[in-house]
């Protein structure tokens, strides 16, 4: 799989999450950082299980 297809699903997933979750007293923008990193992360480990080798570097969205 593609690292940038992957950062963008991640990115995807993550502005989803963040519409519907709300953590109080953080910036909108480092909610949807911080849900980028844990979907990415979570990406990672779920295709290395099931074969894929690869890292991939978080991105702006």
């Amino acid at each position: 799989m593609n690292e940038e297809l992957l950062a963008q699903i991640a990115a995807a997933l993550a502005e989803r999450v963040n519409a519907a979750v709300d953590i109080p007293l953080v910036a909108e923008e480092d909610e949807q950082e911080f849900f980028q990193l844990v979907i990415l992360i979570t990406l990672q480990l779920v295709l290395e299980l099931i074969g894929f080798k690869g890292k991939v570097k978080p991105v702006k969205a």
